[in-house]
């Protein structure tokens, strides 16, 4: 990939890093020479203005080659070549390239390529509660699992936030799991060992009223007392008797 500002970067390090290893030199010899009455101080301080130059040139490209992914090790090569070489962050199987020869990308046009890996993945979760890291720790390293239909993922806990998330009121939180579905598939997570939290319903908020004074969603199969746990202006995360797939009466 020919990333012009980048390789300008790169060849203002190489050439700094030589600047810098000759005023380098030049001011130790001269801080002798200075020491042994031979050469004047203003020289010296000369010197040490050069060597601070040269030094603040390598750390405004080394900025920018670091902002790229690059490595020092990488730029004179770089500058030889005339072009990086992309490199994935990890082995996997390239599933689409979106760029194509000559072509130019601007940095909103997305990712040039996509890859598909069948190692370590990432699940986000929401709960009615917050997760507690300890606790999770203390239930042993696989504690959690991710259930899509018929199939069970392990999961482990990586994160979690502190606090709900002011949209819905739920508790999000990030598991890391091993040849996991594919990106964008729902799915359920949940303790494992049959300790984990009633689950949360989401239904539409007409769908809920009063009856006897108590809160209820009618659905096909009657009429389910629920508790109200956060809303928003459309919805509500409510728990009870209820299923997935069941049908609500919304009231008008």
């Amino acid at each position: 990939v020919v990333m012009p500002e980048v390789l300008d970067a790169a060849a203002r390090f190489d050439g700094a890093t030589g600047r810098l290893a000759a005023a380098t030199e030049r001011l130790n010899q001269l801080t002798r020479l200075r020491d042994e009455g031979l050469a004047r101080a203003v020289e010296v301080t000369e010197a040490a203005a050069r060597v601070a130059d040269a030094r603040a040139d390598r750390q405004q490209s080394l900025a920018t080659l670091r902002a790229a992914g690059v490595r020092e090790a990488e730029a004179p090569a770089m500058v030889a070549a005339g072009s990086l070489t992309l490199r994935a962050p990890r082995a996997g199987v390239v599933t689409e390239v979106a760029a194509t020869l000559r072509s130019a990308a601007e940095p909103s046009s997305g990712p040039l390529v996509r890859l598909s890996t069948p190692g370590l993945g990432r699940v986000e979760a929401r709960f009615a509660h917050p997760v507690d890291p300890s606790q999770a720790a203390a239930a042993g390293a696989s504690a959690w699992e991710l259930q899509v239909g018929e199939r069970q993922w392990r999961l482990t806990l990586h994160s979690a936030a502190p606090g709900a998330d002011p949209r819905d009121g739920t508790f999000v939180a990030w598991f890391d799991g091993t040849e996991l579905p594919a990106a964008q598939t729902l799915g359920r997570v949940s303790r494992r060992g049959g300790d984990a939290a009633p689950a949360l319903f989401r239904v539409p908020a007409r769908a809920i009223s009063k009856a006897e004074g108590r809160t209820v969603v009618h659905t096909h199969a009657g009429r389910v007392e629920v508790d109200v746990k956060s809303c928003t202006a459309t919805d509500c995360l409510v728990r009870g008797a209820l299923s997935a797939g069941d049908a609500v009466q919304v009231n008008r």
